[in-house]
Protein backbone atom coordinates (compact mmCIF):
# COMPACT_ATOMS: atom_id res chain seq x y z
CA UNK A 1 0.00 0.00 0.00
CA UNK A 2 3.07 2.53 0.81
CA UNK A 3 4.47 2.27 -2.31
CA UNK A 4 1.50 2.12 -4.35
CA UNK A 5 1.06 5.90 -2.49
CA UNK A 6 4.80 6.86 -3.00
CA UNK A 7 4.56 6.02 -6.78
CA UNK A 8 1.30 7.90 -7.72
CA UNK A 9 3.25 10.71 -5.97
CA UNK A 10 6.47 10.66 -7.09
CA UNK A 11 7.80 14.13 -5.30
CA UNK A 12 6.68 12.55 -2.22
CA UNK A 13 8.83 9.55 -2.59
CA UNK A 14 11.83 11.51 -3.42
CA UNK A 15 11.73 13.71 -0.33
CA UNK A 16 11.38 10.64 1.52
CA UNK A 17 14.34 8.96 -0.09
CA UNK A 18 16.47 12.25 0.28
CA UNK A 19 15.65 12.54 4.01
CA UNK A 20 16.72 8.98 4.86
CA UNK A 21 19.84 9.06 2.87
CA UNK A 22 20.71 12.26 4.50
CA UNK A 23 19.52 10.91 8.10
CA UNK A 24 21.48 7.78 7.59
CA UNK A 25 24.20 9.59 6.47
CA UNK A 26 24.86 11.70 9.45
CA UNK A 27 23.60 9.07 12.01
CA UNK A 28 27.00 7.08 10.92
CA UNK A 29 29.09 9.85 10.35
CA UNK A 30 28.84 10.79 13.50
CA UNK A 31 29.53 7.30 14.92
CA UNK A 32 31.95 6.12 13.26
CA UNK A 33 35.67 5.72 14.22
CA UNK A 34 38.15 8.77 13.66
CA UNK A 35 40.96 7.90 10.57
CA UNK A 36 43.51 5.58 11.51
CA UNK A 37 46.07 7.87 12.54
CA UNK A 38 48.04 8.30 15.50
CA UNK A 39 49.45 11.01 17.23
CA UNK A 40 52.05 12.10 14.31
CA UNK A 41 49.46 11.70 11.64
CA UNK A 42 51.16 8.98 10.21
CA UNK A 43 49.09 5.64 9.40
CA UNK A 44 49.69 1.75 10.46
CA UNK A 45 52.94 1.75 8.39
CA UNK A 46 54.29 4.84 9.60
CA UNK A 47 53.92 7.04 6.43
CA UNK A 48 52.85 10.22 6.96
CA UNK A 49 48.93 10.95 5.37
CA UNK A 50 48.10 13.94 3.78
CA UNK A 51 45.99 15.66 5.73
CA UNK A 52 42.06 14.22 4.52
CA UNK A 53 43.17 11.09 2.07
CA UNK A 54 42.74 8.98 5.46
CA UNK A 55 39.30 10.57 5.90
CA UNK A 56 37.72 9.81 2.71
CA UNK A 57 39.16 6.09 2.92
CA UNK A 58 37.12 5.93 6.03
CA UNK A 59 33.94 7.51 4.69
CA UNK A 60 34.41 4.16 2.17
CA UNK A 61 31.28 2.19 4.44
CA UNK A 62 28.92 5.36 4.84
CA UNK A 63 28.89 5.78 0.78
CA UNK A 64 28.23 1.89 0.73
CA UNK A 65 25.83 2.25 3.10
CA UNK A 66 23.92 5.17 1.63
CA UNK A 67 24.64 3.81 -1.76
CA UNK A 68 22.51 0.45 -1.31
CA UNK A 69 19.55 2.06 0.76
CA UNK A 70 19.00 4.43 -2.60
CA UNK A 71 19.03 1.42 -4.56
CA UNK A 72 16.59 -0.69 -2.47
CA UNK A 73 14.33 1.93 -2.53
CA UNK A 74 14.67 2.71 -6.49
CA UNK A 75 13.93 -1.23 -6.81
CA UNK A 76 10.87 -1.35 -4.51
CA UNK A 77 9.30 1.29 -6.19
CA UNK A 78 10.31 0.05 -9.44
CA UNK A 79 11.87 2.82 -11.26
CA UNK A 80 15.20 1.74 -12.49
CA UNK A 81 15.15 2.69 -16.08
CA UNK A 82 12.84 5.94 -14.71
CA UNK A 83 15.74 7.35 -12.78
CA UNK A 84 18.51 6.96 -15.52
CA UNK A 85 19.57 3.47 -15.70
CA UNK A 86 19.16 3.21 -19.40
CA UNK A 87 20.99 3.60 -22.78
CA UNK A 88 22.98 7.36 -23.09
CA UNK A 89 22.02 8.99 -26.00
CA UNK A 90 25.06 8.35 -27.81
CA UNK A 91 25.53 11.05 -29.72
CA UNK A 92 25.02 13.52 -26.46
CA UNK A 93 27.88 12.12 -25.26
CA UNK A 94 30.61 14.95 -26.97
CA UNK A 95 28.91 17.36 -24.43
CA UNK A 96 31.46 15.65 -22.10
CA UNK A 97 34.64 16.36 -23.46
CA UNK A 98 34.36 20.08 -22.53
CA UNK A 99 34.37 19.29 -19.29
CA UNK A 100 36.52 16.85 -19.25
CA UNK A 101 39.63 18.71 -20.42
CA UNK A 102 38.62 21.68 -18.31
CA UNK A 103 39.32 19.46 -15.07
CA UNK A 104 42.00 17.18 -16.40
CA UNK A 105 44.03 20.37 -17.68
CA UNK A 106 42.86 22.84 -15.32
CA UNK A 107 43.67 21.17 -12.01
CA UNK A 108 46.01 18.88 -13.28
CA UNK A 109 48.31 22.34 -13.78
CA UNK A 110 47.49 23.81 -10.42
CA UNK A 111 48.27 20.78 -8.48
CA UNK A 112 51.57 19.86 -10.27
CA UNK A 113 52.59 23.92 -9.68
CA UNK A 114 51.81 22.73 -5.81
CA UNK A 115 54.17 19.39 -6.02
CA UNK A 116 56.66 21.60 -7.46
CA UNK A 117 56.63 23.78 -4.37
CA UNK A 118 57.21 20.83 -2.25
CA UNK A 119 53.45 19.12 -1.94
CA UNK A 120 53.01 15.68 -1.71
CA UNK A 121 50.72 14.85 -4.17
CA UNK A 122 47.91 12.03 -2.99
CA UNK A 123 48.77 9.57 -5.72
CA UNK A 124 52.22 9.29 -4.52
CA UNK A 125 51.62 8.83 -0.73
CA UNK A 126 50.91 5.46 0.84
CA UNK A 127 50.45 1.91 -0.01
CA UNK A 128 48.33 1.15 -3.16
CA UNK A 129 45.57 -0.29 -1.08
CA UNK A 130 44.90 2.75 0.76
CA UNK A 131 45.00 5.20 -2.90
CA UNK A 132 42.21 1.84 -4.25
CA UNK A 133 40.00 2.43 -0.84
CA UNK A 134 40.52 6.15 -1.75
CA UNK A 135 39.32 6.08 -5.43
CA UNK A 136 36.37 3.30 -4.49
CA UNK A 137 35.14 6.04 -1.84
CA UNK A 138 34.80 8.72 -4.42
CA UNK A 139 33.32 5.91 -6.96
CA UNK A 140 30.22 5.75 -4.55
CA UNK A 141 29.77 9.02 -3.87
CA UNK A 142 29.40 9.39 -7.71
CA UNK A 143 27.25 6.81 -8.12
CA UNK A 144 24.87 7.65 -4.56
CA UNK A 145 24.81 11.08 -5.30
CA UNK A 146 24.07 11.12 -8.96
CA UNK A 147 21.34 8.52 -8.05
CA UNK A 148 19.61 10.54 -5.50
CA UNK A 149 20.19 14.17 -7.32
CA UNK A 150 20.15 13.43 -10.76
CA UNK A 151 18.30 10.13 -10.60
CA UNK A 152 15.46 10.10 -8.08
CA UNK A 153 14.65 13.62 -6.79
CA UNK A 154 15.82 14.85 -10.82
CA UNK A 155 12.75 12.66 -12.17
CA UNK A 156 10.21 13.85 -9.66
CA UNK A 157 10.34 17.12 -10.05
CA UNK A 158 10.46 16.68 -13.83
CA UNK A 159 6.77 15.65 -13.12
CA UNK A 160 5.49 18.93 -11.83
CA UNK A 161 8.63 21.52 -12.87
CA UNK A 162 9.74 22.27 -16.12
CA UNK A 163 12.91 20.90 -16.98
CA UNK A 164 14.58 24.57 -16.74
CA UNK A 165 13.14 24.56 -12.72
CA UNK A 166 14.14 20.89 -12.30
CA UNK A 167 17.93 21.72 -13.37
CA UNK A 168 17.75 24.87 -10.76
CA UNK A 169 15.99 23.13 -8.15
CA UNK A 170 17.97 19.58 -7.91
CA UNK A 171 21.24 21.93 -8.04
CA UNK A 172 20.19 24.49 -5.03
CA UNK A 173 19.60 21.00 -2.98
CA UNK A 174 22.78 19.52 -4.46
CA UNK A 175 24.13 22.33 -3.21
CA UNK A 176 22.30 23.21 0.06
CA UNK A 177 23.41 19.32 1.56
CA UNK A 178 27.20 21.17 1.66
CA UNK A 179 25.79 22.68 5.16
CA UNK A 180 26.30 19.64 6.42
CA UNK A 181 29.77 20.79 6.74
CA UNK A 182 29.44 23.33 9.33
CA UNK A 183 29.26 20.20 11.86
CA UNK A 184 32.52 18.72 11.07
CA UNK A 185 33.94 22.46 11.72
CA UNK A 186 34.33 23.89 8.25
CA UNK A 187 34.36 27.50 8.14
CA UNK A 188 31.43 29.77 7.44
CA UNK A 189 33.41 31.30 4.22
CA UNK A 190 34.46 27.67 3.44
CA UNK A 191 31.47 26.36 3.54
CA UNK A 192 29.80 29.33 1.44
CA UNK A 193 31.90 28.44 -1.42
CA UNK A 194 31.46 25.10 -1.48
CA UNK A 195 27.66 25.80 -1.60
CA UNK A 196 28.45 28.18 -4.80
CA UNK A 197 30.93 25.65 -6.53
CA UNK A 198 28.41 23.14 -5.95
CA UNK A 199 25.29 24.92 -7.24
CA UNK A 200 27.32 25.61 -10.43
CA UNK A 201 28.69 21.83 -11.24
CA UNK A 202 24.83 21.10 -9.83
CA UNK A 203 23.62 23.00 -12.99
CA UNK A 204 25.89 21.54 -15.31
CA UNK A 205 25.31 18.04 -14.15
CA UNK A 206 21.66 18.77 -14.46
CA UNK A 207 21.73 19.90 -17.73
CA UNK A 208 23.88 16.81 -19.00
CA UNK A 209 21.30 14.70 -17.37
CA UNK A 210 18.96 16.33 -19.49
CA UNK A 211 20.77 16.10 -22.89
CA UNK A 212 22.88 12.41 -22.03
CA UNK A 213 19.47 10.72 -21.04
CA UNK A 214 21.32 8.32 -19.13
CA UNK A 215 22.82 8.16 -15.18
CA UNK A 216 25.37 6.00 -15.89
CA UNK A 217 27.92 8.61 -17.47
CA UNK A 218 27.50 11.46 -15.34
CA UNK A 219 27.91 8.76 -11.91
CA UNK A 220 31.30 8.13 -13.26
CA UNK A 221 32.32 11.83 -14.70
CA UNK A 222 31.06 12.82 -10.95
CA UNK A 223 33.59 10.18 -9.59
CA UNK A 224 36.30 11.51 -11.80
CA UNK A 225 35.37 15.50 -10.78
CA UNK A 226 35.83 14.80 -7.39
CA UNK A 227 38.82 12.81 -7.05
CA UNK A 228 40.57 14.92 -9.58
CA UNK A 229 39.62 18.30 -7.31
CA UNK A 230 39.60 16.26 -3.92
CA UNK A 231 43.46 15.33 -5.57
CA UNK A 232 44.42 18.95 -5.67
CA UNK A 233 43.09 20.53 -2.74
CA UNK A 234 44.25 18.02 -0.72
CA UNK A 235 48.08 18.00 -2.16
CA UNK A 236 48.08 21.89 -1.73
CA UNK A 237 47.17 21.59 2.28
CA UNK A 238 49.61 18.72 3.14
CA UNK A 239 53.03 19.48 4.73
CA UNK A 240 55.70 20.83 2.45
CA UNK A 241 59.05 21.69 2.05
CA UNK A 242 58.05 25.18 0.88
CA UNK A 243 55.54 27.85 1.38
CA UNK A 244 52.69 26.73 -0.67
CA UNK A 245 51.83 28.89 -3.48
CA UNK A 246 49.96 31.75 -2.74
CA UNK A 247 46.98 31.02 -5.95
CA UNK A 248 46.36 28.14 -3.72
CA UNK A 249 45.85 29.56 -0.90
CA UNK A 250 43.31 31.53 -1.97
CA UNK A 251 41.71 28.30 -2.63
CA UNK A 252 42.20 26.87 1.01
CA UNK A 253 41.02 30.22 2.53
CA UNK A 254 37.86 29.73 0.40
CA UNK A 255 38.69 33.64 -0.76
CA UNK A 256 35.67 34.12 -3.35
CA UNK A 257 37.88 36.77 -5.42
CA UNK A 258 40.60 34.36 -6.31
CA UNK A 259 40.87 33.36 -10.00
CA UNK A 260 40.67 30.20 -9.07
CA UNK A 261 37.71 30.07 -7.11
CA UNK A 262 35.81 32.21 -10.19
CA UNK A 263 37.26 30.43 -12.60
CA UNK A 264 35.59 27.13 -10.96
CA UNK A 265 32.05 28.76 -10.76
CA UNK A 266 31.84 30.14 -14.18
CA UNK A 267 32.97 27.68 -16.30
CA UNK A 268 30.51 24.88 -15.18
CA UNK A 269 27.68 27.05 -14.74
CA UNK A 270 28.12 28.84 -17.86
CA UNK A 271 28.73 25.28 -19.55
CA UNK A 272 26.13 23.69 -18.08
CA UNK A 273 23.22 26.81 -19.28
CA UNK A 274 25.35 26.25 -22.64
CA UNK A 275 23.84 22.37 -22.71
CA UNK A 276 20.72 23.01 -21.55
CA UNK A 277 20.47 25.82 -24.70
CA UNK A 278 21.37 23.07 -26.82
CA UNK A 279 19.41 20.54 -24.96
CA UNK A 280 16.12 22.99 -25.52
CA UNK A 281 17.13 23.03 -29.64
CA UNK A 282 16.85 19.53 -30.19
CA UNK A 283 13.06 19.15 -27.99
CA UNK A 284 12.06 22.10 -30.42
CA UNK A 285 13.52 20.12 -33.35
CA UNK A 286 11.62 17.17 -32.32
CA UNK A 287 15.20 15.34 -31.64
CA UNK A 288 14.80 14.28 -28.51
CA UNK A 289 11.74 13.88 -26.07
CA UNK A 290 10.93 15.85 -23.38
CA UNK A 291 8.33 13.77 -21.41
CA UNK A 292 9.36 12.59 -17.93
CA UNK A 293 9.72 9.78 -17.30
CA UNK A 294 7.59 8.86 -14.18
CA UNK A 295 4.73 11.27 -15.78
CA UNK A 296 1.34 9.04 -15.75
CA UNK A 297 2.95 6.29 -14.04
CA UNK A 298 5.61 5.69 -16.69
CA UNK A 299 8.23 3.98 -16.10
CA UNK A 300 10.82 3.76 -19.25
CA UNK A 301 11.24 6.37 -21.41
CA UNK A 302 12.86 6.64 -24.74
CA UNK A 303 14.37 9.74 -24.81
CA UNK A 304 14.95 9.72 -28.73
CA UNK A 305 11.98 10.46 -30.92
Amino acid sequence: MLLKTLRAHPIWAALLAFVLNIGIFLTIDTLKPPPLVDSLGNNAAGIPAPAGILEAVNQLPVEALVAGVLCLIVAGLGWWQAVGFRKSLTSSLKFFVFPVIFLLGFYGVLTFYSVSQGAVDVFTWGVLSVSAAYVANFLLVGFAEELMFRGILFEAFRTRLTPLLTVLGTAVIFASVHLINLVHGASLQGTTDQIINAFAVGVMMGALRLRVASIYPLMLFHAVWDIVTADFEITQTTGTTAPTPAVTDAVEAGSTLSPVFILQVLVPLLYGLFVYWRYSKSVKAGKISDRPALLNGQTTLNPAV
